[in-house]
């Protein structure tokens, strides 16, 4: 079975469930085969989003192996581990890719004149405007401090252009991207070519979105990392995680691990939670209250 060239799939069978259980040699084959394809339709270098994440590592190994015409993006958003930044420009430095980073409050997300997001930049301005911090279900954290920031700082650079935007999305992280992306009566509706592997950005047209792991599962990231002998992020150690320190999906566990390490890390959002008397832990749990918890004798 090889979608790249268009095999027929019964639809009763769910494309992920073709997919799931292929060697790792052969999902890296089909991956480098996405990737060199995207490299022949581009005119510009692919733009890998490297979030210092095992995932988009991979895909930085993976390009790295394919092409020269590749570049790397680190989007600073402002709210990132501290040892985010530091992993990211060195492991491009090591692996000799050159490495763009738009950042928050810099690079500014343009907003229609008069607009009562107009003066919203950091997702502290955006959270005080909603009024709550953003929950699972609504990730606008991502499209403010991540995604428009990014396509601000391209606009300058390429203009109109269309740049292929590597991503390392996967379809078995959660049922709903196993639905989006392995369920082919659903992707298909929004692929470019009958594949999971390219979509338009919705977010930044006229890119294009690339996922050349989007097949992977988890052991086939940690097996691919152990053979190439790549060190990862050392959040994960921490607290099994890399990039943000607040995200609306990390669970109480994380920040318990992180405030214990770093006590005044959340000391932001804190206040911010207090401003809108809204929880910070997935719309239910307060930041103010795990602080308390683990330092009840400090003010």
């Amino acid at each position: 079975m090889n979608i790249l060239k268009g095999d027929k799939m019964e639809n009763k069978i769910r494309y992920s469930d073709l997919v799931r259980d292929l060697p790792l040699s052969e999902k890296i084959r089909r991956s480098r085969a996405v990737i060199k394809k995207a490299v022949e339709k581009s005119t510009h270098p692919l733009i890998i989003n490297f979030s210092g994440g095992k995932d988009s590592l991979v895909c930085l190994s993976l390009c790295k192996s394919v092409t020269r015409k590749v570049e790397a993006c680190y989007c600073d958003g402002g709210i990132d581990l501290p040892l985010t930044k530091p992993y990211v420009i060195q492991t491009c430095k090591d692996l000799g890719i050159k490495l763009h980073i738009p950042t928050v409050g810099v690079d500014l997300v343009p907003h229609r004149p008069n607009s009562k997001l107009s003066n919203c930049q950091t997702l502290v301005d955006y959270i005080r405007h909603y009024g709550y911090f953003p929950t699972a279900g609504k990730r606008w954290c991502s499209i403010w401090i991540k995604q428009r920031v990014i396509k601000a700082y391209f606009r300058k650079i390429y203009g109109r252009d269309i740049l292929y935007k590597v991503n390392g999305v996967r379809m078995f992280e959660s049922k709903t991207r196993l639905w989006k992306y392995g369920d082919q009566k659903h992707f298909k509706k929004y692929s470019l070519d009958g594949t999971p592997f390219f979509r338009k950005d919705g977010e930044a047209a006229p890119h294009i979105c690339v996922y050349p792991i989007v097949e992977w599962t988890d052991e086939n990231v940690t097996e691919y990392l152990n053979m190439m002998g790549i060190k990862i992020h050392g959040g994960y150690k921490e607290a099994g995680v890399s990039g943000c320190k607040w995200c609306p999906v990390h669970p109480l566990e994380v920040y318990r691990a992180l405030m214990t390490k770093y006590p005044t890390m959340y000391d932001e959002f804190i206040k911010l939670e207090n401003e809108i008397n809204r929880p910070a832990i997935q719309g239910k749990l307060w930041l103010r209250d795990l602080k308390k918890e683990l330092y009840p004798n400090r003010k």
